[in-house]
């Protein structure tokens, strides 16, 4: 396994999960990830790989995965570089005038996405993921709450549909070369209602929080506004539409939160998460 020297690599972005690098000799051969804290082991590492590797196979477009290297006494891996690339999140920030473009294009990107048939066998579907991470949230909730989210799981259509896993406008980019889909190392099948109501949580539910701000760089207004108008280009604009389309989305909120904290859980941030998942909850049944 090739061994790499941060000191050689100059930082050119960080998320929520990772930092990205580039060669300090510019020559853009590739471009490194290095995973944050715990989730730098050569287990989640080679998982985040494969999968980019099984997304890019099936045609699907994200940049070309190269290898898997050590750093330091972690790990990282390199994958193609995309010239002048920029996240619509980014684009949106530094140009608010295009978040009504940017929208409809993640939109547009999104249909794309989800009208794929995964046909492989590396990827799992979203109720396998559910399931396991429901069993995290057993200790934080009633037996009628979990009986609920089990409903709710059980009613979920039996698709082979491709889904993102993290669908927000920082995890697609656009470049000189196009436009790509980056990050895709929770990459599942099933309902693409869970992709959305994951870009309805992030950008309108949590738009208020600056952890979500910091990470978009983007401000509440222009998350919200990037929602609205993402809502827009689906055809649903009246105030009574939007209404009646998120408070569908609800239950599909629960799904995605719960299917996202079965990857790496954290019990204290699942501990605080059981008050949002209890209150949707309470407000479905209502």
């Amino acid at each position: 396994m090739k061994r790499i020297d941060l000191n050689e690599w100059k930082q050119i972005g960080a998320g929520g999960n990772g930092k990205t690098y580039i060669p300090k000799d510019g020559s853009h051969k590739a471009i490194l990830k290095v995973c944050n804290g715990k989730g730098n082991t050569l287990e989640s590492v080679r998982l985040e790989f494969e999968s980019a590797m099984e997304c890019f196979k099936s045609g699907i477009p994200t940049p070309e995965p190269f290898e898997i290297v050590r750093v330091g006494k972690g790990y990282g891996t390199l994958s193609q570089f995309i010239k002048n690339k920029r996240s619509l999140c980014r684009v949106c920030a530094d140009n608010p005038e295009r978040i009504g473009e940017m929208a409809a294009l993640m939109a547009a990107k999104g249909n794309e996405l989800h009208s794929e048939e995964y046909t492989g066998t590396l990827f799992q579907p979203a109720s396998f993921h559910i399931r396991r991470g429901l069993k995290i949230f057993h200790p934080f909730l009633t037996r009628n709450e979990i009986a609920v989210i089990e409903q709710w799981i059980d009613s979920l259509p039996d698709s082979r549909t491709l889904l993102h896993g993290d669908f927000n406008p920082g995890n697609l980019i656009v470049s000189d070369s196009g436009t790509y889909w980056i990050d895709t190392g929770r990459m599942f099948y099933g309902d693409p209602l869970i992709d959305i109501a994951h870009l309805y949580y992030f950008a309108a539910a949590m738009s208020r929080t600056v952890i979500v701000q910091h990470l978009s760089h983007m401000s509440r207004i222009q998350l919200v506004t990037f929602w609205r108008e993402f809502l827009k280009s689906m055809g649903i604009e009246s105030e009574s539409d939007v209404s009646a389309y998120e408070a569908g989305l609800k239950k599909y909120v629960v799904l995605d939160i719960i299917l996202r904290h079965s990857f790496k859980p954290s019990r204290l941030l699942v501990f605080l998460l059981s008050f949002q998942v209890r209150k949707i909850i309470k407000t479905q049944l209502h």
